[in-house]
C-alpha cells in the first residue's frame, strides 16, 4: 500500500570489469611478491601462482585457483 522502493540496480558490464582489472592487478602483484621470496629455484614458468599462498588473500587464491596462471605470466599494472 505504501510507495514501492526502487531495488539496487545490478553493477555494469563496464564496472564489473573494472573491479575484475583491479581484483587481477592486486593478485598479480602478490604473485609477483610470491615469486620474489620463492626459494625453490624453479623456472617462473612452472610455478602456479597459487602456490604462493602466504602471499595471496583469499580472494586471490581462489582467483587463482579458478583461473590458473603461472608466475611468468602475472602482469603488474603501473598507474
Amino acid at each position: 500500500m505504501g510507495g514501492e522502493e526502487a531495488a539496487p540496480k545490478p553493477a555494469s558490464s563496464a564496472a564489473a570489469g573494472e573491479a575484475s582489472a583491479d581484483m587481477m592487478a592486486k593478485c598479480c602483484t602478490a604473485c609477483k611478491e610470491g615469486l620474489a621470496k620463492d626459494r625453490t629455484g624453479a623456472a617462473p614458468n612452472t610455478i602456479p601462482c597459487a602456490d604462493f599462498t602466504a602471499q595471496l588473500t583469499p580472494w586471490c587464491l581462489e582467483h587463482f585457483n579458478a583461473h590458473p596462471t603461472m608466475a611468468s605470466r602475472v602482469q603488474v599494472r603501473v598507474q
